[in-house]
């Protein structure tokens, strides 16, 4: 009786083993097909969304498929799926509340050439190197105490600006090209307090050339920008990676040679200045950078000299050019803070300085609607899921990728009523602080990732924009159609308007 019962007992052990194993599969398969993932646009076969993504804006359309299938929904770019979120509720989900489980980034490989495979902070995985590239770079560019310190640069430039722009006017109305102005007292300021000093020119000896100004921002802002936009087909179909692509990396590794042999010898050149200049070295962020050079590799201090500057110049000089072009627009608003800020300035006694831009309620205003308008990034890199999350209900496996759409964001009607209207209006109401809140989400991000370099280009910005509201009136030239119309470079990664923005300037001293 004993042996059969442990026979019985055996039998029914085999037995639940074999169920188990075979009802395991089946409950994985269950349990897969209740899982709820994001809405899916419809595509073709293989290549998925990507014919409807053919423009190098994919902002836009990622904007108008949100109206459809809502502000969560994800699109098939050829083997890659890609969940976009186009709310800013669902964005800081990501950025903060699920951050652990996308902190990584899959970097196409454009910008895997042109960060030397995610040496720059902004584009790095979050970890022990991030952090402590970070740390130099705030502690020693972006924090309170170097805005203090570099303060009188700020105000040079901005004098700079004023008086370049006096100069081309002559005392009268006419047409003039703000961005080209703006542009170039920004980068020159961003030169100095990188390098310590105003750079006109530099020797590379690598190329056999001198390089003027003009063709550094070329090299440093302009050559990035166009080439992070480059496409390589390859991303979107990893198993055809063996096949060539020579056109395309031969274009990339051009951009990122010249960029590396220039900063070498602007390095080379820093290092000669400050052996043949006896005592103290000029407090510059790249001399802080060289004392740092034991816990730093050569690689880490090129980068990071690099990144100071275009991330000072570019998103800057693109949101001047959407402040300027909405102001002549909107000359009853721009006649609306020159009021504000004469008053405040004692009927323009003197020119407003950093320590005043804070009072001005009406240029805030301004300044919050054209971020929210007009973000200078409006597709934030994709992140990469590497643990399983679960975003407003809907499930999201490792290995899909997330792309917050900051334009769709800052343009959702439920957060924004008539959201493609300029108005800053919208931010002096009772909302205020959550429409702020909701602005600089997608304009600097949010967490651990926020932007560290917001003081910065709010002073730059405010305070530059109000001392040109002291000097000068502008208005669009209507006999330039392009100018009436908001018409962004599509072969930019930042949202740059197609050409430098022309305005019609006279000068306040001669207004009637």
């Amino acid at each position: 009786m004993e042996l059969d019962f442990n026979l019985k007992a055996l039998g029914i052990t085999i037995i639940s083993a074999f169920m188990f194993l075979w009802l395991l599969p089946l409950g994985r398969v269950l349990k897969k097909k209740c899982r709820k993932y994001p809405p899916g646009v419809r595509g073709l076969p293989v290549i998925g969304n990507l014919l409807q993504l053919k423009e190098k804006r994919p902002y836009s359309i990622f904007t108008q498929w949100a109206k459809k299938y809502g502000p969560i929904y994800s699109v098939h770019l050829g083997a890659q799926k890609v969940v976009v979120l186009s709310s800013a509720h669902l964005a800081k989900q990501a950025l903060v509340t699920k951050y652990m489980s996308i902190s990584s980034r899959k970097l196409p490989r454009a910008l895997q050439i042109l960060t030397r495979d995610k040496t720059m902070v902004a584009m790095s995985d979050y970890g022990d190197e991030h952090r402590l590239l970070k740390q130099v770079m705030v502690a020693d560019l972006l924090s309170s105490a170097c805005q203090m310190h570099n303060r009188f640069r700020r105000e040079e430039m901005i004098e700079s600006l004023i008086q370049s722009i006096h100069r081309e006017l002559k005392g009268q109305a006419r047409l003039v090209d703000l961005s080209k102005h703006f542009k170039r007292e920004l980068f020159s300021f961003v030169l100095k307090e990188v390098f310590g000093r105003e750079v006109e020119s530099i020797y590379v000896e690598e190329l056999g050339i001198s390089l003027s100004q003009c063709e550094l921002f070329d090299i440093f802002v302009r050559d990035f920008i166009m080439g992070a936009v480059e496409v390589d087909w390859r991303d979107l179909f990893p198993y055809l990676k063996w096949m060539p692509n020579n056109k395309f990396e031969r274009r990339l590794m051009e951009i990122e040679a010249t960029r590396t042999a220039v900063i070498k010898a602007m390095i080379r050149e820093q290092k000669q200045l400050n052996n043949d200049i006896p005592g103290e070295k000029a407090h510059c962020y790249l001399n802080i950078l060289l004392r740092e050079e034991r816990n730093l590799s050569e690689n880490q201090v090129e980068m990071l000299t690099w990144e100071a500057i275009i991330e000072s110049v570019d998103t800057v000089s693109v949101t001047w050019e959407w402040l300027v072009y909405e102001l002549a627009k909107n000359p009853k608003w721009q006649e609306c803070l020159y009021n504000e800020i004469i008053m405040i300035c004692e009927e323009n006694e003197k020119d407003i300085g950093e320590e005043i831009v804070g009072e001005l309620v009406y240029l805030k205003a301004v300044f919050e609607e054209t971020l929210r308008k007009h973000p200078p990034v409006p597709l934030l890199p994709l992140r990469y899921v590497h643990h399983h999350v679960n975003i407003e209900g809907y499930d999201i496996p490792p290995g899909w990728q997330i792309a917050i759409n900051a334009y769709g964001c800052n343009h959702n009607e439920e957060d924004w009523k008539d959201s493609e209207r300029w108005d800053p209006e919208r931010m002096l109401t009772s909302k205020k602080i959550e429409g702020s809140e909701k602005t600089f989400i997608m304009t600097f991000g949010d967490g651990r990732r926020a932007c560290a370099g917001k003081m910065k280009a709010t002073l730059i910005l405010c305070t530059s924009l109000a001392r040109f509201l002291q000097h000068f009136r502008w208005e669009l030239n209507c006999e330039d159609q392009e100018y009436l119309e908001e018409i962004v470079d599509r072969d930019s990664l930042t949202m740059r308007k197609q050409r430098s923005f022309l305005a019609i300037v006279t000068p306040r001293n001669v207004c009637s």
